[in-house]
C-alpha cells in the first residue's frame, strides 16, 4: 500500500486539476492502483465545487467588532480546554466560512461558536 503522505499528495494534485484538464500520464494510473478510480475523483471535485459555491441565502461577513468579540470568546474557552494554536485557527477559519455560507441571526453567536469548538475538538 502508498504511504499515506504521498496518497495525500496525488490525491490533491488530482483535485487540483480543472474540470476540463485530463489526467498527466501516470497520476490515473498511480491513484487507480491504490484504489482511487477516475469517477470517485470526479465526483469528489462536483462535491467540493458545490460546497464552495454559496447557497440561495448565502451570509456575509460578521462585523469587525462582532467577529472580534466571537474570536476573544473562543480564544478563552479553548484555552481553558487546553487546546493549541492550530485547532484555534481552524475554528476561526470554520466560524468565517458558516458565516459565509449561512445568513443565521447574530443571536446565535455564542451557541455557534461553542459548536464550531467542538467540531474541531472532535475532528482533531
Amino acid at each position: 500500500m502508498l504511504a499515506l503522505p504521498l496518497q495525500r499528495r496525488l490525491w490533491r494534485r488530482a483535485q487540483a486539476m480543472s474540470p476540463d484538464e485530463s489526467f498527466p500520464e501516470g497520476l490515473q494510473d498511480s491513484l487507480y492502483r491504490h484504489g482511487v478510480s477516475a469517477e470517485q475523483v470526479e465526483q469528489s471535485k462536483a462535491r467540493e465545487q458545490l460546497a464552495l459555491q454559496p447557497t440561495a441565502q448565502a451570509g456575509t461577513l460578521l462585523p469587525a467588532q462582532v467577529r472580534a468579540f466571537a474570536v476573544q470568546y473562543m480564544s478563552f474557552i479553548m484555552q481553558n480546554l487546553g487546546m493549541n494554536q492550530p485547532e484555534w485557527f481552524q475554528a476561526v477559519s470554520l466560524l468565517d466560512t458558516y458565516f459565509l455560507k449561512v445568513a443565521e441571526d447574530i443571536s446565535m453567536l455564542p451557541i455557534t461558536c461553542i459548536c464550531t469548538i467542538r467540531l474541531v475538538n472532535k475532528f482533531n
